[in-house]
C-alpha cells in the first residue's frame, strides 16, 4: 500500500519493524500521496493503435476502408 505514498514502502516497513505497527500504519496514513500522471489516450479496437488526440475514425483502418471509431482510455503512471 505504501508505494502509492511519498514515504515508499520501505521505510513504513522499517518504522513498523522498530517502533510499532501501529506507529508504522500512522506514518502511512500522514504521508502526503504519490505523485499521479493521468493521461486520456484514444484507442482503436481493430487495430490497438493509441492515439493523443480525439479524432473520428482511425486513420490506419481508414486506409484500409473501414470505418472503427477510437474509444477513451485513461492511462495511470506512479
Amino acid at each position: 500500500m505504501a508505494v502509492r505514498k511519498k514515504i515508499g514502502r520501505l521505510k513504513v516497513l522499517l518504522f513498523s519493524i522498530f517502533l510499532t505497527p501501529l506507529t508504522g500504519l500512522l506514518v502511512y496514513k500522514l504521508s502526503a500521496p504519490a505523485h499521479v500522471l493521468s493521461i486520456q489516450r484514444y484507442r482503436c479496437v481493430r487495430c490497438g493503435v493509441d492515439f493523443t488526440e480525439p479524432i473520428g475514425d482511425c486513420p490506419y483502418c481508414k486506409k484500409e476502408g473501414r470505418h472503427t471509431s477510437l474509444h477513451a482510455i485513461q492511462v495511470v503512471c506512479i
